[in-house]
């Protein structure tokens, strides 16, 4: 979760397939992993993983949905990174 919520720190809205394609990006994931699906066979992996990550920053009040298909952090987030969190 960390990770993401320091892709927001920039302040802009992001859309979850740019935030899943910059942490691929970050953590070097291949192109074969990225096209992993889940055993339902309905979402990739590394999607289905950003999608948690983002229910729960929000559940903490970390970020918000500026509007729909939007993720943005909040000032409490921004908080949080300040105290600098190990994960």
């Amino acid at each position: 979760m960390l990770p993401l919520l320091k892709l927001l720190e920039d302040g802009k809205e992001w859309t979850l397939s740019a935030l899943t394609e910059a942490i691929a990006n970050q953590f070097k994931v291949t192109e074969e992993e990225r096209q992993q699906l889940l055993a339902s066979r309905s979402q990739s992996i590394i999607s289905n993983r950003v999608s948690w990550a983002k229910c729960y920053l929000k559940q903490a009040g970390l970020i918000h949905y500026p509007q729909r298909g939007q993720y943005a952090i909040t000032p409490k987030g921004h908080q949080v990174l300040k105290e600098a969190p190990q994960g």
